[in-house]
């Protein structure tokens, strides 16, 4: 039980800390209000993008796929980014993103709506991956 929850929490992760480096980047003043389930969801979705770009150029240069040769990239990223200034303001963020949104939110409703799809997509490529046979390029 302890190695398949580790070996999930690489799994997301493996998507989760692009996309999370990702919206960094584009919000650098820190302008975007979202509170951390929409975070989550956004970094999730931004990591599947910018992994799925990353593969295809390691697949133009053969380099094969795995953890080992996804994530070193995005690890280091992620030590500039908070060993940086820009890394120190997002540490100070992290208190304030834990903290729920008062209730007269206005983002639940695009909180609810991104959790929500990511929650769908997830159980889906999870169902299916069960249901159906490893089949042509996909091994």
């Amino acid at each position: 039980m302890i190695k398949e929850s580790a070996l999930l929490a690489m799994g997301v992760g493996t998507f989760v800390l692009p996309g999370i480096i990702l919206l960094q980047y584009v919000d650098k003043g820190g302008k975007a209000d979202f509170d951390w389930p929409l975070r989550l969801a956004l970094s999730f979705m931004l990591g599947l993008g910018i992994v799925s770009l990353q593969m295809f150029f390691y697949s133009l240069l053969h380099i094969p796929f795995n953890i080992w040769s996804i994530m070193p990239p995005w690890i280091f990223l992620a030590a500039l980014i908070l060993l940086s200034p820009i890394g120190e303001r997002a540490a100070a963020m992290c208190p304030a993103m834990m903290n729920p949104p008062p209730p007269g939110d206005s983002n639940w409703p695009y909180t609810a709506f991104l959790s929500a799809v990511v929650i769908s997509q997830a159980s889906y490529i999870f169902f299916h991956a069960l249901l159906t046979p490893i089949s042509a390029w996909d091994a």
